[in-house]
């Protein structure tokens, strides 16, 4: 009778994360020369077309978080790639390590690494952008009205559009976008990245239509007020609107599991999927 407790060999995981490297570093190392080529032609590329400002705040923006979440769920899509091919697949799954172990060696690279490694390369390659563009700026830009010629600066990247404690929201969404991709590469033999895609545009039509059909017909005629835990009711009687909110214990703890349950979920689900491939 096998336990229902999941395995995992610390010793043991460290090797598989050992092997995994020594069967990816080249293809990781290409892939880290080619995400700082890409970030640098395309910083130069907008300094040839933009000539008032062309490392303005919002282009690192953008940049930094269109490659986070196109790189990063791209990675994830294909972290498990050796399970769409039979004869990769029986080697694979025939590894001494358990079905968390492999999950574990997944978050850490796909997760932890991943995240880690490109933050730096795109602050690195913003910095020597933004210094060259101020050269650059300086020597053949006159100055404006006041006498001041502008000057690019590296932005913080997670605190756009003011909005505050950014970042964990930021990040929940991206790991939550990333988690859906990295179980999709177990999931779908083939072209788990436009499967997965596909699969989470339909995800999202139904809780839209949820959202927006059945709990519209089952809450009375209003709308929620700076988070899901408050709810204004309008007045059709004219009397004025009424405020409902649930205790703040509870609606922190709803907003948590919105904001961070979903990347949990699909690494779940993502456990069981290759528990199932392995039995």
């Amino acid at each position: 009778m096998h336990s229902m407790i999941p395995s995992f060999d610390f010793s043991r995981w460290v090797l598989l994360v050992k092997q995994h490297w020594i069967e990816n570093k080249k293809r990781y190392l290409l892939s880290v020369g080619a995400a700082a080529g890409i970030l640098s032609m395309w910083f130069f590329f907008m300094m040839m077309v933009n000539d008032l400002d062309p490392m303005e705040d919002s282009i690192q923006r953008g940049t930094y978080f269109f490659l986070l979440f196109s790189g990063g769920c791209f990675y994830a899509s294909q972290f498990f790639r050796e399970l769409g091919s039979r004869s990769k697949a029986i080697n694979y799954l025939l590894l001494p390590a358990s079905s968390l172990e492999k999950l574990m060696v997944s978050l850490l690279y796909v997760v932890v690494l991943y995240f880690i490694v490109y933050t730096a390369i795109f602050f690195l390659v913003d910095m020597i952008m933004v210094n060259f563009a101020n050269a650059f700026h300086s020597a053949y830009n006159t100055p404006n009205a006041n006498g001041v010629i502008h000057k690019a600066s590296v932005v913080n990247v997670f605190s756009w559009f003011g909005i505050e404690n950014a970042i964990p929201f930021f990040l929940a969404a991206f790991f939550a976008v990333q988690a859906a991709f990295l179980l999709g590469s177990v999931y779908f033999e083939r072209y788990s990245f436009v499967k997965t895609i596909i699969s989470l545009f339909c995800l999202l039509i139904v809780l839209w239509l949820i959202v927006g059909f059945l709990l519209n017909s089952l809450l009375p005629h209003g709308s929620y007020m700076r988070d899901i835990g408050t709810y204004r009711i309008s007045s059709e009687k004219g009397e004025g609107d009424y405020l409902i909110e649930l205790p703040l214990v509870i609606r922190k703890v709803i907003i948590a599991l919105f904001q961070w349950g979903f990347p949990f979920f699909f690494w779940v689900v993502t456990y069981f999927r290759l528990k199932e491939k392995e039995v």
